[in-house]
């Protein structure tokens, strides 16, 4: 009988109603996410890119306050430049390379007595150069360079190469549409390293230099009849090409 009355207390025990008291409401507060808008950019140029001045912008970097060194720099060789307008360079190509290559004229090469503000190869002093591969890798090397005796002599020595070799002609303004074109025929050529175009371009761009090109050779343009075939160009150029012969 016991035996029964506990079984018949446990039924009672499971089957009784569950007290549960209320649970209180939970407020979620809504949570406000801005995103930005995404912006695209044009992409930076490559030293690989023969067609870059045509389908490539380079995003100008915002001017850059000079310090008094810098500016004595830019200025000295802006006069320089203006002396070897007969190469048909563009000054603002050269002031760039200068300032590329010599690290505003704080290099030990650069300096007295070597005054070698281009990185020009040469047999007269031998330095220790960084240079880069086929496959983008640098790696140091002995390198013979020039010698000279000032700023004016480095600057005339520089637009003796470029404005009398024909390996350089791309560098050229009669043969070429803008700065930018010339910057980029320099890539492999004058250096190994695969983005100098772009950082020469990006120097011109930074410190406003295309100031130094305003006054353009007064002699016509002369085509390149290649270069002038090509489909990138080929609109440029011979509108250039006609204003010289029929209009100019």
């Amino acid at each position: 009988m016991l035996q029964g009355l506990s079984q018949l207390c446990l039924c009672a025990a499971l089957f009784a109603p569950l007290h549960i008291e209320s649970i209180p409401e939970i407020t979620i507060a809504p949570i406000e996410v801005e995103i930005a808008p995404f912006e695209l950019q044009a992409p930076v140029p490559t030293a690989t890119d023969s067609s870059s001045t045509a389908s490539f912008a380079i995003i100008p970097e915002p001017p850059c306050e000079l310090t008094a060194q810098q500016r004595t720099f830019i200025e000295r060789l802006g006069q320089e430049t203006a002396t070897v307008r007969q190469a048909d360079l563009y000054p603002s190509v050269m002031i760039a390379q200068a300032i590329l290559e010599s690290d505003w004229g704080r290099s030990r090469l650069s300096q007295t007595p070597n005054w070698n503000l281009f990185g020009i190869k040469g047999n007269d002093t031998q330095w220790t150069t960084r240079e880069e591969g086929s496959e983008g890798r640098s790696y140091w090397t002995q390198a013979g360079f020039r010698q000279q005796a000032s700023m004016e002599e480095a600057v005339h020595d520089y637009a003796a190469l470029l404005g009398n070799s024909p390996y350089y002609w791309g560098t050229h303004r009669s043969q070429t549409l803008s700065y930018q074109e010339a910057a980029h025929f320099l890539t492999g050529r004058y250096a190994t390293d695969h983005l100098y175009g772009v950082k020469v371009i990006s120097l011109i761009q930074r410190y406003q230099l295309t100031r130094f090109d305003a006054a353009p050779p007064k002699e016509k343009r002369q085509i390149d009849f290649w270069r002038l075939s090509h489909p990138l160009v080929l609109t440029s150029n011979w509108n250039i090409w006609l204003q010289n012969h029929f209009l100019g």
